[in-house]
């Protein structure tokens, strides 16, 4: 996704969608409803829930009134990019075998419905997708009772093995067979829209194992597939789980295909790959089509969490649960928001409404294990973070959310092992990667620790806390070049915590640029803005460390004395500005530092009593 992941993003600037004169490609609204109507119809009938769910969630996100406006009589019918129909004509099917087959695999009978279908004497679209993905979901089926069985009898005594029992799944029986079959039916042309990308998971399972190497790649069998029928959603979640893009012409042909669903993934893919900005402008542009749509809703929530921006963050979550209360989808990262900002009391609400909804959910066991977090009881989090894996082994955040566990726990062994597991689902999950990172800085391993706080640092190039990891640890090595740069980077990424500005402003004064190091714990304090920290080069910076700094402390500033770090920049500045002579400024700062116990409260004292002795010696001369 590399290269692809640049290009996707010098063209954002250029996107039609975005600008001003795209709006006019976003399609009526009376066709949207129409569209959207009809693949909730289409997918219902093909047994797609999860797609024909996103459909008609997303159908609801239109208001009332609008929608209602438009004729159910005027849906047209969904149709390929050549214009021939693609909807099942119910006269090409025989209906009443369909529909028995449908009634099977509703009530979880998936080889009943299956071979209803074998010897089905009209073979329409509709019978062939629903006799391969009805054998589809026995093998499903079958893979999820070898789980069980496994999980059942093992015996799993340590943390490391009873990740790695979790990460031991089945396999489905059923795909080589699949596989043949469909790959036949493609060679024929007889695969439509669904059934193409039915095909796509059967070869994105197989992976390497499919017979023959397989002939079609899967992301070409999904291209075809979206562009034939671009209205279920679920294809384009397979295209995301591959590379999304990998040219312009590409990226318009599935434009071409459905150019708001485009967007709707566009927004998907931005926002998995870090690139906020550009994700909430495509999500903005979609809430003035859908502007009722807890999707889209989630989804700005879920931007304002990826820009640390954790109240704004609670407030969309909060709306969201005011419009569905019954919702779970994105609620364990509603209760990463509450437990950021320590919300206690909001947290467990959360946990028992989720309770209340559905308990055995992996979102419902996230949520309870980060309330037990919270309340320093990580053995009990684990429980349930390990329950939520037992429910859905490829649930992301919880092999992440485990791993900070354990990490707590100093069991790192464990926390790696949960770690390499999310970044292998997902190697985006920037937490994760730096999750390791902190794992093996635990261990003293500061070379692999870069290595993976680089990894994070490649995904969040604008997050400070991967810039002051992989400095602290450059620093460790000895490094004090490679930690200065990194710091610099930090400070110039907005250092919230004021970590990178502490440590720049120590490791200089350690250099003997005392200059340099009091600008740098002025921006720690709060006492000078990052704006006056422009950016030099290292002959300017070599000129400026002989100029003394002239920031003047305000009588009634505000000094932070709440860290150790900021009494130490205090008690620098304090012997800085003295040795300049700013007995003022100096005698302002050890005034502060009276208030607090410690040595930098006797320091202080001695400094004060040096600085009333160098006044009265100034003053018996004059």
């Amino acid at each position: 996704m590399g290269g692809s992941t640049h290009g996707m993003a010098r063209r954002r600037s250029s996107s039609s969608f975005i600008s001003s004169a795209g709006m006019s490609i976003v399609p009526e609204t009376e066709a949207v409803i129409s569209q959207l109507r009809d693949a909730v119809r289409t997918l219902r009938m093909r047994g797609l829930k999860h797609a024909a769910k996103f459909a008609a969630e997303l159908l609801l996100g239109i208001p009332e009134e609008i929608r209602l406006a438009v004729k159910a009589s005027r849906r047209p019918r969904a149709s390929d990019n050549d214009g021939q129909e693609a909807q099942v004509e119910e006269e090409e099917e025989d209906m009443d075998r369909y529909d028995a087959a449908r009634a099977s695999l509703d009530n979880g009978e998936y080889l009943r419905a299956h071979q209803m279908l074998v010897d089905a004497p009209i073979d329409g679209p509709a019978t062939r997708f629903l006799r391969y993905y009805a054998l589809y979901l026995a093998g499903e089926k079958a893979k999820e009772e070898m789980d069980l069985e496994i999980s059942v009898t093992g015996s799993t005594p340590k943390d490391t093995e009873r990740l790695s029992h979790v990460n031991r799944q089945g396999v489905n029986p059923h795909l080589k067979e699949l596989y043949l079959s469909l790959s036949a039916d493609h060679r024929a042309g007889r695969l439509d829209g669904h059934a193409l990308y039915l095909f796509a998971v059967v070869l994105r399972r197989l992976g390497n194992d499919a017979p023959d190497g397989a002939e079609m790649t899967t992301r070409r069998v999904l291209l075809e597939a979206i562009r034939l029928y671009p209205w279920n959603w679920s294809a384009w979640m397979e295209l995301a789980a591959l590379s999304p893009f990998t040219s312009h012409e590409e990226e318009a042909s599935l434009s071409a295909a459905s150019p708001w669903m485009f967007h709707l993934f566009e927004a998907h893919v931005l926002l998995d790959q870090q690139q906020t900005d550009a994700a909430r402008q495509v999500l903005d542009h979609l809430a003035a089509l859908f502007p009722q749509s807890t999707y889209l809703l989630a989804q700005q929530a879920l931007t304002s969490y990826h820009l640390r921006d954790f109240d704004q963050a609670q407030d969309q979550f909060e709306q969201l649960v005011a419009v569905d209360p019954q919702r779970l989808d994105t609620m364990d990262v509603y209760s990463n928001v509450l437990y950021v900002k320590e919300d206690k009391s909001e947290l467990s609400r959360l946990a028992h409404r989720a309770l209340q909804v559905e308990k055995y959910r992996p979102e419902t066991c996230c949520i309870i294990g980060n309330y037990y977090s919270l309340k320093n009881k990580h053995d009990r989090a684990i429980v349930y973070f390990h329950r939520a894996l037992k429910l859905d082994p490829n649930f992301l955040s919880a092999w992440t959310l485990i791993g900070h566990e354990y990490v707590e726990l100093k069991n790192t062994s464990a926390a790696i092992e949960a770690y390499r597991r999310a970044v292998t689902l997902n190697a985006r999950d920037y937490r994760a990667w730096y999750g390791l990172g902190q794992a093996y800085e635990i261990l003293n391993m500061y070379l692999y620790s870069i290595y993976y706080y680089k990894k994070a640092a490649a995904i969040r190039p604008y997050d400070a806390r991967m810039w002051c990891a992989l400095g602290g640890c450059y620093e460790k090595l000895g490094k004090s070049d490679e930690a200065i740069t990194c710091f610099e980077r930090a400070v110039r990424n907005q250092d919230r915590e004021g970590v990178a500005s502490y440590h720049l402003g120590r490791i200089l004064a350690q250099r003997g640029r005392p200059h340099a190091a009091a600008k740098y714990y002025q921006l720690h304090l709060g006492l000078r803005d990052l704006s006056t920290m422009r950016q030099r080069s290292q002959a300017e910076e070599a000129e400026d460390d002989e100029d003394v700094d002239d920031v003047e402390l305000p009588r009634g500033a505000t000094i932070r004395l709440d860290t150790p770090q900021a009494l130490a920049a205090v008690l620098f500045l304090a012997n800085y500005w003295k040795e300049a002579g700013r007995f003022q400024s100096a005698t302002l700062l050890c005034n502060r530092l009276l208030d607090v116990q410690g040595p930098e409260k006797e320091e202080a004292k001695a400094l004060l009593r040096e600085m009333r002795s160098l006044d009265g010696v100034g003053r018996s001369r004059a």
